[in-house]
């Protein structure tokens, strides 16, 4: 094929040109001297663009059909079984007839969400209402809803709400006093309940250590938890390495088992032991 300038094809009243040069696809043909388009891409998207006509044609009553009855019902979305121009066989949204999976897909970019969060801290109130009045609305199938989330996540969720909260009792010293005052008030209005539990801990402790063992090793140990306590000026505890009363398993209350470690450490193992 013979190589033509653009120029040398207007000058000549001719409607392509050819450099010799592939385009952005790798095509290798002549260009359109209007808007020097590709003549092989031109003729794909025109394939294409006919295709889509042929198919609208054919489902787009189905798909008025299937639109209908989704705002007759009041449904948020429909589902016709058409492929969106992506591929994705989805329901499609009632309000603009848009596919979810693309509106999924959309929303998943960096660019949506960064615009999401800013868009919620600059209308809090407004975002803030809008739950409240949801939740009045749906009470009871909200409740069920965070029941059923909570018992599938419950590990999860447990670990996360003990993370913060260890972290405001670091950096927060408004919340550590609020913390420590309704403990307080808690144990002065359950007294009972602490005197049950302190008599069941020294009963454990009690049955977890050997005849044989010697007692005054086991007080070093609380020495030790006194002068940690004194030198640092942050509160030690003696905790069993392995639990005297543990899930899955229960150690002795011996020198070998016991460890002076802080009391914000102690707090959050609970009875768990990890090899």
């Amino acid at each position: 094929m013979k190589i033509i300038s653009r120029d040398d094809a207007i000058k000549l009243g001719l409607k392509n040109y050819f450099t010799g040069k592939p385009c952005k696809h790798g095509h290798i043909s002549k260009r359109q001297v209007s808007n020097h388009s590709c003549v092989t891409c031109s003729n794909k998207r025109q394939r294409e663009r006919a295709r889509l006509v042929r198919v609208w044609s054919v489902d787009g009553q189905r798909r008025k059909q299937a639109r209908q009855a989704a705002i007759e019902s009041g449904a948020s979305t429909y589902f016709h079984g058409i492929p969106c121009k992506n591929g994705h066989v989805a329901p499609r949204q009632t309000s603009n007839g848009s596919c979810t999976e693309c509106a999924y897909q959309r929303n998943k970019t960096d660019k949506v969400r960064q615009y999401k969060k800013q868009h919620k801290k600059d209308n809090r109130d407004k975002y803030l209402q809008y739950q409240r009045r949801r939740r009045a609305e749906n009470l009871e199938e909200m409740r069920e809803y965070h029941r059923k989330y909570f018992q599938q996540n419950k590990e999860r969720l447990v670990a996360q709400s003990r993370k913060r909260h260890i972290e405001r009792l670091k950096e927060d010293d408004e919340y550590r006093n609020k913390v420590r005052e309704r403990s307080e008030k808690w144990r002065v209005n359950n007294r009972a309940y602490m005197c049950q539990y302190a008599n069941m801990r020294s009963k454990r402790v009690a049955q977890a250590t050997p005849s044989w063992v010697n007692v005054e090793s086991l007080t070093l140990k609380y020495k030790e938890r006194e002068t940690m306590s004194q030198l640092t000026g942050v509160t030690h505890h003696v905790d069993h390495h392995v639990p005297i009363k543990g899930k899955n398993v229960c150690g002795l209350h011996v020198p070998w088992n016991l460890r002076v470690i802080t009391a914000e450490h102690n707090l959050s193992k609970h009875n768990k032991w990890s090899s």
